[in-house]
């Protein structure tokens, strides 16, 4: 009777603000609207999708729908796409999400065929979606956050697969989370290709079959998507106008307070390294105001990475702090830093304190500095404290005076990357065996050499 009470307060939570805002939205977007992105959001959220899409998706060999909450896990599908569209030439992927960002990064990627914003989550909606689309798969990568669709994917018999799942650290606590468990959404699956042996255990846990489930491995450990050429890195070092010898520490997918730890930390490092430069990178661009304003604070002169001027033009700005305001370029800055704070990480962004995603960085194979809120990443931040334990930090204090002690010791800085290269050797097949598995539910256990 509870779990019936709770999951009817869950769902009706869910549905009263589409419907109580679907007359606004209907009128300023469809009616008296003119931005046609926005036009077509509307009626993508109620499964009316664009009819170009049935163009595109005319003639394909098999169709492959993948639904992503966020940037994050289109990231680690890069080269798993590229690899299976190589295999299959036939093969039409169309993407949903709904995130904006990753919506733009997914429109430049050439192995996605189509994109649109994922639909509301109501039975009927979902039908009228799936219909739409037609797929012989429908894959979520590591959670879901949309259980009507795949409970209604099954009934219209389309095979279900969540990919890179990711069942521990206490993820049945995260907020966004809550409707997935009411509904036990996982039980939606027909199969589950699990990240670790710890999310293939919380899956079963869960009371799932275990012949549904395969642990694959992390896909986040994409370690050809990660490999950024040295021309790569000098000509960002010119876009970003940094001098030979500037020292780039690089404060990444920032949340707020914790701008005000790294612009600190910044600040006392580099009164000891004095040619030390500050890259700072949001989480979302929600945050630029309070990170200008601190940063007026302390008389510290900055610019946008959407404001950089040319090389050639760039005098005075050696002292000056970047903003990032642009997506897509986390994982190249990271190859271009000589120290880099992984934010959201010191105060935990939820009440799981799982952290951000490490393996980004780590490819870099330099110093990584992180707060104490890593739960879902100890199987790399143990290893490499052990090297270095003062890569864990609380405070600015404690972000600073690492800094500063690593400018001075070459020796842990080498250690700390032979290290990086020693994990990143155990996951170098995670991608090809991801490909193989969708392959063989694809297309029947003809799996390509």
């Amino acid at each position: 009777m509870i779990n019936q009470l709770r999951l009817f307060i869950v769902q009706m939570r869910y549905t009263i603000k589409p419907f109580f805002y679907l007359p606004i939205t209907f009128l300023r977007r469809v009616v008296f609207g003119r931005d046609a992105h926005l036009k077509q959001y509307f009626w993508d959220k109620w499964g009316f999708l664009d009819k170009h899409m049935n163009d595109i998706l005319s003639g394909a060999e098999s169709i492959l729908w993948i639904d992503v909450a966020s940037g994050g896990e289109i990231l680690q599908l890069v080269s798993f796409l590229r690899l299976l569209k190589k295999h299959h030439k036939g093969l039409k992927i169309v993407l949903s999400t709904a995130s904006d960002d990753a919506y733009a990064y997914a429109e430049k990627l050439d192995t996605i065929d189509f994109v649109f914003n994922t639909p509301w989550d109501f039975a009927f909606v979902a039908r009228r979606a799936l219909r739409q689309v037609n797929p012989n798969l429908f894959i979520s990568v590591e959670f879901t956050r949309i259980p009507k669709h795949f409970l209604t994917a099954q009934s219209l018999r389309v095979k279900t697969l969540l990919l890179s799942g990711l069942m521990s650290c206490r993820m049945q606590e995260h907020p966004t989370l809550e409707r997935t468990y009411a509904l036990n959404a996982y039980h939606f699956f027909d199969f589950i290709a699990a990240k670790e042996n710890r999310d293939y255990e919380g899956f079963a846990a869960l009371g799932i079959e275990r012949s549904k489930i395969v642990r694959l491995g992390n896909m986040k450990f994409d370690t050809g998507f990660l490999d950024i050429k040295e021309s790569q890195i000098s000509t960002l070092r010119d876009v970003f106008a940094l001098n030979p010898g500037q020292k780039i520490f690089l404060a990444a997918s920032v949340f707020s307070p914790e701008e005000e730890i790294a612009i600190d930390a910044f600040r006392k490092a580099k009164a000891v390294i004095p040619n030390l430069r500050l890259i700072i990178v949001p989480r979302f661009t929600k945050y630029i105001p309070g990170i200008v304003d601190y940063l007026k604070h302390h008389d510290f002169s900055y610019i946008l990475r959407t404001e950089l001027p040319k090389r050639d033009n760039a005098e005075g700005l050696n002292d000056t702090v970047v903003i990032v305001d642009t997506f897509g370029e986390l994982v190249k800055l990271y190859h271009l830093a000589d120290y880099i704070f992984l934010s959201g990480s010191i105060y935990p962004v939820n009440k799981i304190g799982g952290g951000k995603n490490i393996v980004e960085p780590l490819a870099s194979k330099k110093p990584i500095f992180f707060g104490p809120h890593m739960r879902y990443w100890q199987e790399i931040t143990q290893p490499l404290m052990s090297i270095y334990q003062a890569l864990e930090v609380r405070n600015a204090d404690d972000l600073a005076t690492g800094i500063i002690d690593l400018s001075r010791r070459p020796d842990i800085q080498n250690a700390l990357r032979d290290k990086a290269i020693e994990l990143l050797h155990q996951y170098t097949d995670v991608i090809s065996d991801n490909v193989r598995f969708v392959e063989t539910i694809l297309y029947n256990g003809k799996v390509a050499a």
